[in-house]
């Protein structure tokens, strides 16, 4: 590896990070004179920042341990490529009636995942097509998260699988959801969203 050029050999330490991962947000813990995010799973940090000086360097380009206010605590989030998920129980930390709630590194967060619920509890499930009502909640959502994540390029809507018995609709969150890796799929073409 050392008889490659410098280039060839930062390509390959960059193909050694994990892919997209989505860090599903649990709460908020006070850490210093900040407020720091907690998560219910915690991945692991790349095994590349534990090879050698340059490998660590590569690791540390592509991501870092931003959403902790010290750099050596906190997990390993790459922001071009990871998710942070807020599920239903996570909406008051987006909608902070006093002010912009400060976390560290929310502003070099790219994209967000939402669970269905997690600000649409009040909205009426059956709404009729092109309802004005649904769209103003929708725009008060995202320019709440463009306040709190300036950077933000995707927002993914979050469906969770339903996975109990009994015919349970719309989605509902399987018990203790938190436990099970949370993954992105694409919804085929044809599918209707109810707004």
């Amino acid at each position: 590896l050392a008889d490659l050029p410098c280039e060839i050999r930062s390509l390959i330490w960059e193909a050694t990070l994990p892919p997209p991962r989505i860090f599903h947000v649990k709460s908020t813990a006070e850490s210093s004179l900040q407020k720091v995010l907690t998560f219910h799973r915690r991945h692991p940090p790349p095994v590349a920042l534990h090879i050698c000086a340059e490998s660590r360097a590569a690791a540390l380009r592509k991501g870092g341990f931003f959403l902790a206010p010290d750099a050596r605590t906190g997990p390993w989030f790459n922001p071009k490529r990871d998710i942070l998920y807020f599920d239903r129980n996570q909406r008051h930390m987006l909608r902070s009636k006093f002010g912009k709630t400060h976390i560290a590194g929310w502003e070099q967060v790219l994209h967000v995942g939402l669970e269905w619920r997690a600000w649409f509890r009040d909205v009426p499930r059956r709404t009729a097509p092109g309802d004005e009502e649904v769209r103003k909640h929708w725009r008060s959502v995202v320019r709440g998260l463009y306040f709190h994540m300036p950077a933000l390029e995707s927002i993914h809507y979050v469906l969770p699988r339903v996975r109990h018995k009994g015919g349970v609709t719309w989605g509902r969150e399987p018990y203790k959801a938190a436990e099970y890796e949370a993954e992105v799929v694409r919804l085929p073409e044809e599918t209707e969203i109810p707004w």
